[in-house]
């Protein structure tokens, strides 16, 4: 009998018939949401209060292009790093986040989100342009990477950067354009409430140009400036809303370098804006990512703690709640799960190992 063995779906599986560790794992993940598939089917997750603005006609003008900085190639696909730095920002930190199509701009869906965040902006269309302006008139957030509407959707460059009427809503207008070396830093220059979690001097890596503004009303203000002492960053207010603008690609250049000040500033905007995380974390062990994801049915909720790290963690995880009675058990083992209340979260802890995933069933009392 032969004792090799040859590839599996989810492993290596022997051929005499035993099974690795792996694919023993994997099917003991499989019975265990086949037994609880009505609570899954029935659950959807956490409802996002943040939009990252997908717009396809980015790629048309250097999207789909590396960056360069004074001949210094960095990354693949502008877009798609800008796109994705800014997600894993918030990822990181369990904070829900959408991607959100240019097309969906002006719609019912657009209208539920506190903030839109616009990366790599080169290339907008008017009508879509139009609608952002609306969305930000009527009480939105808007935050916005550098020149902003700079080309319409038929290949025009707007006499004035940010373009379309979007220098109104920001609050600036370009003033100089600078390429850079590969990277360059943007400096926090005054304490603000659009960065709650930056303090002055604190600094972010900054990427492929400079692009400094000229102040337009009174209700702008620099938060930021570039090492020249030029206006880096731009708070405004427009109509009911606000907005801010960076002038560069802070979030491609998280997804390169993984500053944590960057980071860090986009994680501040959900503070700001008084977005709460349905869960909230905190592993012991240094350097050791633990992500909690929540799942949300009808009169109860699914919690998972994933330990992403190498090493054994004890974790806190605070679920956000409404009612005043629960019960919690596990979904594996069915086994109660201890917790506290702490205002309006509940409160567990558990120590997982490298790998591990763990996941609670809430009700509130009476489901």
């Amino acid at each position: 009998m032969s004792t090799g063995y040859e590839a599996g779906g989810y492993g290596l599986v022997e051929l005499d018939g035993k099974v690795t560790e792996r694919a023993a794992e994997a099917g003991r993940i499989a019975r265990t949401i086949t037994e609880n598939k009505d609570l899954f089917l029935g659950a959807f997750p956490a409802k996002a209060e943040i939009a990252i603005l997908y717009n396809p006609l980015s790629h048309m003008v250097g999207g789909q292009q590396t960056f360069t900085g004074e001949g210094q190639t960095v990354g693949v696909n502008n877009l798609s790093e800008s796109l994705q730095g800014i997600h894993r920002a918030f990822f990181e930190r369990n904070i829900p986040v959408d991607f959100l199509h240019a097309n969906d701009l002006g719609t019912p869906r657009a209208s539920q989100y506190k903030l839109i965040i616009a990366p790599y902006p080169v290339m907008m269309s008017q009508p879509h342009v139009r609608k952002l302006i609306d969305y930000v008139k009527e009480g939105g957030t808007l935050v916005s990477e550098a020149r902003c509407g700079w080309v319409d959707e038929k290949g025009f460059s707007s006499p004035v950067i940010p373009g379309a009427g979007l220098h109104e809503v920001l609050g600036c207008r370009e003033d100089v354009l600078m390429p850079i070396a590969k990277t360059a830093v943007i400096k926090i220059t005054a304490d603000h409430e659009s960065i709650p979690l930056l303090k002055v001097g604190d600094k972010l890596d900054s990427l492929f140009f400079e692009e400094s503004f000229e102040l337009l009303n009174k209700t702008s203000r620099v938060v930021a400036e570039f090492e020249s002492g030029k206006p880096a960053m731009v708070y405004s207010t427009y109509g009911k809303g606000k907005a801010l603008i960076v002038g560069s690609f802070p979030g491609s250049a998280y997804f390169h370098f993984g500053n944590p000040t960057n980071g860090k500033f986009y994680a501040g905007l959900a503070e700001w804006l008084k977005i709460a995380k349905p869960v909230e974390v905190a592993a012991a062990e240094p350097g050791v990512l633990v992500e909690a994801r929540v799942l949300e049915g009808n009169g109860y909720r699914i919690l998972f703690g994933f330990n992403r790290g190498e090493k054994e963690t004890p974790a806190r995880l605070r679920l956000l709640v409404s009612g005043k009675a629960f019960q919690a058990r596990e979904i594996e083992t069915k086994k109660d799960v201890p917790f506290v209340i702490e205002g309006d979260r509940l409160v567990f802890e558990k120590t997982l190992e490298p790998g591990e995933v763990w996941g609670v069933l809430v009700r509130e009392d009476g489901n």
